[in-house]
């Protein structure tokens, strides 16, 4: 994907910084600490960059993104699916944010296997994907989505990779960072820990290297 069309698609935004902030914190709090975290198509790097880990690294496939990879973030530009760079048994959290649709299904479970070999025993997936059950109207409004994935069908792929499943909702998330709901911190967090969230169609998926 071009600089000019992944820009064009994904623009930076303002607001998204502190969505992310607030993001990391509630992964930290709830699955940290993390003393080395990888991060999957991490675009413009806010959530490796907000995560308060030691070792950090940020995966991906533009080159362009390692302009905004913070202080103490490794960036790693190439394409995971054709050759996997983390070491085995050197992560404690793998983490990626609508990632797994832009590539097939099969590379995704092959994907899914790399990432377990490349965590610790104990080491977490995170997957934050867009839950095709609650958006399918909109779901490929973004051509470039070629792999659907719902609550079920993505729990059932980190099984099948071999992971223990320790945390699935359906709805975590507003779809897009473009939706109108508010990106004040102070309500992204009250959001977040909300057990009624309007417009949530991004799941959430934690799995563990046994």
């Amino acid at each position: 994907m071009s600089t000019f069309t992944y820009q064009g698609r994904y623009p930076v935004l303002a607001s998204r910084r502190g969505v992310w902030q607030e993001v990391a914190g509630w992964i930290d709090r709830r699955f940290g600490p993390f003393d080395s975290a990888v991060e999957l198509g991490a675009g413009y790097c806010d959530f490796i960059n907000s995560l308060p880990a030691r070792h950090k690294r940020a995966l991906d496939i533009n080159p362009e993104m390692a302009h905004h990879a913070g202080p103490g973030v490794e960036f790693i530009c190439g394409d995971v699916t054709t050759k996997w760079p983390i070491a085995p048994s050197s992560a404690d959290l793998v983490f990626a944010s609508n990632f797994l649709e832009h590539i097939p299904v099969f590379a995704g479970a092959t994907l899914l296997r790399e990432v377990k070999e490349a965590l610790r025993p104990g080491g977490r997936l995170v997957l934050l994907q867009p839950n095709f059950r609650r958006c399918a109207a909109h779901y490929f409004d973004d051509e470039t989505h070629v792999a659907v994935y719902s609550d079920d069908t993505l729990t059932q792929a980190v099984i099948d990779a071999g992971f223990v499943i320790e945390h699935v909702d359906p709805g975590f998330l507003a779809f897009s960072m473009k939706s109108r709901l508010p990106k004040w911190r102070g309500l992204v967090r009250l959001y977040l820990h909300s057990p009624v969230k309007p417009g949530a169609a991004q799941m959430l998926i934690v799995g563990r290297r046994p």
